[in-house]
């Protein structure tokens, strides 16, 4: 077999291999902390079409933040925070969109999990009140874009 065909067949394995693996081990494209310039939009006017684990996840992240009483400590956010979060990364881990669809879950969750980020890891209260009202906000924004 000719060397520079195994060299090639080599390296094409090496960078396919990584790419699974970065994909499966936070990589930008699947942490969606990937900052962009892109905009949450529509499908031409239709909602855009999720899979059912993220419908699912995304209710579960809705009835946690809606279940919170008043928080009224930087503790208290850190635990909701927590416990978002520990959502998001089970939605991401089972996310199966593709596609168009899946570009604008990124944008969607590149707004959404600096939030959840501040909430519960944050140290200042004010700073946590006003992301966490975010939050809810970008949490009840998901069925206006996505099925």
């Amino acid at each position: 077999m000719n060397i520079k065909i195994i060299i090639s067949a080599t390296l094409i394995t090496a960078v396919a291999a990584f790419g699974v693996i970065h994909h499966l081990h936070g990589s930008d494209e699947h942490n969606h902390h990937s900052s962009s310039t892109a905009t949450l939009s529509l499908n031409n006017g239709m909602l855009w079409q999720s899979d059912d684990h993220t419908r699912q996840s995304m209710q579960l992240i809705n009835r946690i933040l809606s279940q919170q009483g008043d928080i009224d400590s930087l503790d208290q956010y850190n635990e909701v925070g927590t416990e978002v979060y520990t959502e998001l990364q089970n939605l991401i881990q089972g996310c199966t969109m593709k596609g168009p669809e899946h570009d604008q879950l990124h944008i969607y969750l590149g707004l959404l999990i600096p939030k959840i980020d501040s909430i519960r890891e944050g140290r200042d209260l004010k700073v946590a009140e006003q992301d966490f009202k975010e939050i809810k906000e970008l949490s009840a924004m998901f069925p206006t874009y996505f099925l």
